[in-house]
């Protein structure tokens, strides 16, 4: 089963038609205004149907936690965090590099941990590996086992023939689409790895605005180890 934080729905309809499954009101979960269903019954009504759930994120996991004119939960972090949800993080490098990449991710994994939520893997999402040497590789992961996450796959910057992949949903053709997607996953991703990591749905009572000062005290506090 695919859910969506928030109401910008667009992103699932490829993955769904991947799957042969229909759009629900449980497939958006609601975080302030944007969305149909709240997170807990969301969840319930998925859970009736799949047995494993992706929940896809909206924007930054962070974004939304400092507007203190919506409702809560307002986050992908605090959905997150309501469920007690190993988080996958999926981090592009194609902007920045390898190297921004990587500080970027492991920035983002310690300040989840700081959080009390659980960064379990990462996808290094358009990486350019062509000039990295065999130690490097063993650098990158050893950098990840350190944190205690597991690298889940590494996909390289990748050439298509047709725009499928970079044009708006509506314009995809999904038939085009279906055999790139799959044939990614297959070669790049650990889906062993991937539902080993998968953990049972519950529900956390989370007190939002602690979470919030929390996270507002990280910012004011944020310290470096550079042992």
């Amino acid at each position: 089963g695919l859910i969506k934080v928030g109401g910008d729905v667009r992103d699932s309809v490829p993955a769904l038609y991947l799957v042969k499954a229909p759009m629900k009101r449980y497939c958006s979960i609601k975080i302030s205004e944007s969305g149909w269903t709240p997170v807990h019954e969301s969840i319930k009504q998925a859970c009736v149907e799949h047995d494993f759930l992706f929940v896809e994120g909206a924007m930054s996991a962070f974004t939304g936690l400092l507007n203190s004119k919506i409702s809560r939960p307002a986050s992908t972090l605090e959905v997150a965090a309501s469920l007690g949800a190993p988080v996958i993080v999926v981090v592009t490098c194609d902007k920045e590099g390898v190297e921004g990449g990587l500080v970027n991710v492991l920035n983002y994994i310690n300040v989840l941990k700081l959080l009390g939520v659980n960064p379990v893997g990462v996808i290094l999402n358009k990486m350019s590996t062509s000039y990295l040497t065999e130690e490097d590789k063993l650098t990158i992961q050893q950098a990840f086992k350190n944190v205690d996450v597991k690298v889940i796959g590494v996909v390289p910057s990748l050439k298509f023939e047709r725009r499928e992949m970079m044009i708006p949903e509506v314009e995809i053709c999904y038939t085009t689409f279906c055999s790139q997607a799959v044939d990614v996953v297959e070669r790049y991703i650990n889906l062993d790895q991937l539902v080993e990591l998968a953990k049972t749905p519950k529900q956390v009572n989370v007190d939002y605005t602690v979470f919030v000062e929390k996270f507002k005290k990280l910012l004011t506090n944020y310290s470096y180890n550079f042992s």
